[in-house]
């Protein structure tokens, strides 16, 4: 009896420290949620998001595109938007994004990225295919578009369709390298 004591004790004060881990961290993030400094708020979306904590980045970086806007942390801001949207696997919006980048920023430091990634979000949401290939074909007419603006890219070897049996075969490595530092 007193075992089984020791092990409920032991058990409730896991589950209490869970609690207040998770808690806290849930306050943390309401905290800057709510903050009026967007250097703060920007310093913790780049934290988040280098974390894969997409989920907590996109609502900051939503807002910090707007009030950035134009500026190298502006540029930055939106391209990791388009990148958690797209490791969120909502890959339209993560295109509509990456578009949005592109025409904001067409020499920005990840213009050629973002181009890239037009083609491979709307790639990615391409239904299988027996049904509607119009996402496919513009998702290739995207690849075309960047090999013609970037012939000597490092991801030209990716912008080709062939080369995966299955929208889901990317390498998984090639999404590291394309993370901004």
């Amino acid at each position: 009896m007193q075992f089984k004591m020791r092990i409920m004790k032991k058990l409730t004060l896991i589950a209490s420290c869970v609690a207040l881990l998770l808690s806290s961290c849930a306050h943390e993030y309401n905290q800057v949620f709510k903050s009026g400094d967007y250097t703060y708020k920007y310093e913790y979306a780049k934290q988040s998001y280098a974390q894969g904590k997409y989920s907590r980045a996109i609502p900051l970086l939503q807002e910090l595109v707007t009030m950035k806007k134009g500026s190298t942390e502006g540029e930055e801001c939106l391209y990791m938007l388009a990148m958690a949207e797209y490791g969120m696997k909502d890959y339209e919006t993560a295109a509509e994004y990456f578009k949005k980048y592109y025409s904001s920023y067409p020499k920005g430091k990840f213009a050629e990225n973002a181009k890239y990634f037009v083609g491979e979000s709307l790639y990615q949401n391409a239904p299988e295919p027996r049904l509607d290939q119009s996402t496919t074909i513009t998702a290739i007419a995207a690849f075309q578009e960047f090999l013609d603006l970037y012939p000597d890219a490092r991801l030209k070897q990716h912008s080709t369709l062939p080369e995966w049996s299955s929208p889901r075969s990317m390498p998984t490595e090639r999404r590291e390298t394309l993370r901004p530092t």
